[in-house]
């Protein structure tokens, strides 16, 4: 209600306002007279977001060197500095007119810019910017060998949008999950494994193609079929690569490969995952849902989900089309320490293939999976795997029939030397490539 009628009201009202929280956003209306006042007054909140609950930021916008800047004036700028000990550098800002959005996103250069003697640029940054780190964090990155990645923001070398940002990354970050995976390769050289415990997989877990006869084939290949007719099969592909090494400035799903019909991987795969599904409902008259979930990268996502809309999920139903992100992972140096690209932001790229159990859990697709469609064999391989026989009803067929938990389709070896992954045991179970 107050947000609603401030623009009719004027400051005789506004300084009748106790309230710290209010007090700053009554002034921002009535200097900028917004036209959606809604709109203005959700942005401003978004500012208090950091904050825990409304005591909280009464005490930060009174008291604290971390409250926000960004609606204040430039004589509440110039009251707050002053309050920390800044007279000097409130009245040089003040004779430059810098409103507190402008001090927010300033950087060290422009302080200097505005008159601000360079030897006192980092005091003041480091005064301002330091509490806006959360002592709980500050403390977790010490305990596991990170604290450098503040230090830039505690030398007083970061403008306060850029700390705030910085903040916000390492916030994200789930930093042991990052610990345990650079120490899992620490071990040994094959996968955190000492070499004495890769062993070949045993016999009796695999499986020739070439070895069975068409009897057994058509029987496992109509397990298969049923799985699929009965809804109960699923298929995901990861598709969170990039055709960098391919000459392609897109994402490799995009990708032409140069067949006649100039086909990407994208549409092969939907092509065969629809004949697939009508083959299983010819075979069986029953019409089960094989539904398609991709998962993109933060670089492609959306114009990976662009391109199948642009092309009309090329025959798929678009409801059971879904598309989710794989997470990012810090770049670690040699010695497991986080690389920044700059002094306010880490270094991230996508977490790989391996992602995906972490990307499918958090982003809901598994709950999905489970909840929505009752999937119980799911067919996952990678983007660039241009033969591949979607939900291949005989390899699936195979799996089940084997009460398999997990299932590989592999080829030989052109040689001893080929520099591919291969298919091992680790201390007595399976192992990863």
């Amino acid at each position: 209600t107050t947000c609603r009628s401030m623009q009719s009201r004027d400051q005789e009202y506004l300084s009748s306002q106790a309230d710290p929280v209010f007090k700053p956003l009554l002034r921002a209306l009535l200097r900028e007279k917004p036209t959606d006042v809604n709109s203005f007054c959700a942005d401003y909140f978004s500012h208090l977001s950091t904050m825990a609950d409304a005591p909280t930021a009464k005490k930060a916008n009174k008291d604290s060197p971390s409250a926000r800047f960004g609606y204040m004036n430039t004589a509440e700028l110039s009251e707050r500095l002053g309050s920390l000990g800044f007279q000097d550098i409130a009245q040089c800002l003040a004779d430059k007119k810098v409103s507190g959005s402008e001090f927010e996103a300033a950087s060290p250069a422009d302080f200097i810019a505005w008159g601000v003697p360079a030897a006192h640029v980092p005091r003041l940054l480091g005064a301002v910017c330091e509490p806006l780190v959360p002592s709980d964090l500050r403390v977790r990155l010490e305990a596991m060998g990170q604290g450098h990645t503040l230090g830039w923001l505690l030398k007083g070398c970061l403008g306060v949008s850029s700390a705030s940002k910085l903040v916000e990354q390492l916030q994200s970050l789930d930093v042991q999950r990052v610990i345990d995976a650079f120490e899992s390769t620490r071990v040994g050289t094959a996968g955190g494994a000492p070499l004495d415990e890769i062993e070949p997989p045993l016999p009796s877990s695999c499986q020739a193609l070439g070895d069975l006869d068409a009897t057994e084939s058509a029987r496992l290949e109509a397990i298969g079929i049923d799985e699929i007719a009965q809804g109960r099969a699923a298929v995901v592909v990861m598709g969170g690569g990039q055709g960098t090494r391919l000459g392609f400035d897109g994402p490799k799903g995009m990708y032409d490969i140069g067949l006649p019909s100039g086909k990407t991987l994208f549409q092969l795969f939907a092509e065969r995952l629809l004949k697939v599904t009508q083959l299983a409902q010819a075979k069986t008259g029953m019409a089960g849902v094989l539904p398609l979930f991709i998962m993109t990268s933060p670089l492609n996502d959306a114009t990976t989900r662009a391109f199948f809309a642009d092309n009309s999920y090329f025959g798929l139903e678009p409801a059971h089309v879904h598309f989710f992100v794989q997470g990012t992972l810090p770049a670690l140096s040699e010695d497991g320490k986080i690389i920044m690209t700059s002094g306010c932001e880490v270094s991230e790229a996508p977490d790989g293939n391996g992602g995906i159990y972490h990307a499918l859990a958090v982003s809901g697709a598994l709950e999905k999976l489970e909840s929505t469609y009752g999937a119980r064999s799911v067919h996952v391989f990678s983007v660039d795997n241009a033969s591949c026989r979607v939900a291949d009803p005989l390899f699936l067929g195979l799996c089940i029939d084997k009460a398999a938990q997990v299932g590989n389709k592999v080829v030989w070896k052109r040689s001893s030397t080929e520099k591919v992954g291969v298919v091992a045991r680790r201390g007595g179970g399976a192992a990863h490539p």
